[in-house]
């Protein structure tokens, strides 16, 4: 009798951390301006409330439904938005890893 293969579970979870992580900056940063009450940073918090939105969506995607394809989309658009804001070899480390958990995430669906 053979044993079942077991899924690969590394990229799921890597990719688990990475959204854990940006929404909880995100939280943090919506928390501050909300905080101070400073008017002219109401279209930052629009912003933040919309990117808590997106990643809790992938985030739920992933966790309750089985489905990394959001959550691929997502860490692919991090890293082409990176790209678009960045001059030379600025977050170079990042858009790597942004890539190679996408990469890898979808090489384990």
């Amino acid at each position: 009798m053979t044993t079942p293969e077991r899924p690969n579970l590394a990229p799921y979870i890597d990719a688990n951390d990475y959204l854990w992580n940006s929404t909880a900056q995100i939280w943090d940063e919506m928390d501050t301006i909300l905080n101070q009450g400073r008017k002219k940073d109401m279209r930052k918090l629009k912003k933040l409330e919309e990117d808590f939105q997106t990643f809790n969506q992938a985030f739920d995607a992933l966790v309750h439904d089985s489905n990394p394809s959001p959550v691929i989309r997502l860490l692919e658009n991090q890293a082409e938005d990176l790209r678009a804001h960045s001059a030379g070899d600025e977050n170079t480390k990042i858009i790597q890893e942004l890539k190679r958990l996408a990469t890898d995430l979808s090489r384990a669906a």
